[in-house]
Parts: C-alpha cells; structure tokens; sequence
C-alpha cells in the first residue's frame, strides 16, 4: 500500500516556514552585529603603530643555584630584594610584555622556584622555566 499527499504543498510549508525563521534569525543576529560595533574593519595609522610598539619583550633571568643563592640577570641579590629589584626593571620598560625566565638546579625544592614564580606573576610577568637539555 503506498502512502500519497493529496497536496504537495502541505508538506513544504512547515520547511519554508523554518527556512524563513532562520533566514531572519540570521539577518536580525548580523544587522545587531554591524551596529554595535560599527568601526570593527577600521583601524586608524596611530592604533596600529601603538600596537606594534607593545610588541617588544623584556626577559629578566632569575637563577637558584644549588647553595640556594639567587641571580637577577647574572648578578647576586637576595630574595627579600628580588621583588624590588625585578619591579624597578620593569617600570623602566612600561611598553614591553614582560618575561621572567627561572633557572633552577635540580637539587633545590620546588617551593624556592614556586616562590620566585609567585613574585614575577605578581608583577604582571610570564613566567619560564628553563631547563638544561638531557645529553
């Protein structure tokens, strides 16, 4: 026994009316879209250069030795005044993106590279750890 419509078009509505909905959807969701943001494709000369000159980076090295002492770019500081000392390096260079990279012997605990870690994410830094290549 075969199943036929008496009117085809009874079948085609319900499609055309989702087909329609969407449709407005679609057109209602981007006319929303250009209006509240009507200068997304324009970028002023000043706008680009100024993102071009936030794109330098300032890499700070922090090492702890084995006897637990600690260097800030290669030279002896201690930890009270690592905070400080990476702070003031910082502010002379407001404009870069600022990356503290942590060297650490494998003899010192971890809690010595969470804590120098812990004061160059308070400052707004990345952190990194570098470590030595296995030979």
């Amino acid at each position: 026994m075969k199943f036929e419509t008496k009117h085809k078009s009874q079948l085609l509505m319900p499609i055309l009316l989702v087909v329609i909905a969407f449709m407005i959807t679609l057109m209602t969701t981007l006319f929303i879209a250009n209006y509240s943001f009507p200068n997304n494709n324009i970028a002023n000369s000043s706008e680009v250069t100024e993102v071009v000159a936030t794109n330098k980076e300032a890499k700070y090295t922090v090492t702890i030795t084995a006897e637990l002492n600690y260097l800030l770019n290669e030279k002896p500081i201690e930890l009270s005044n690592l905070k400080h000392d990476l702070e003031s390096l910082m502010s002379a260079n407001k404009t870069a993106q600022h990356i503290v990279i942590i060297h650490v012997d494998d003899t010192v605990p971890v809690e010595y590279l969470v804590n120098v870690a812990d004061i160059a994410s308070s400052l707004k830094a990345k952190v990194s750890i570098a470590t030595k290549p296995k030979n």
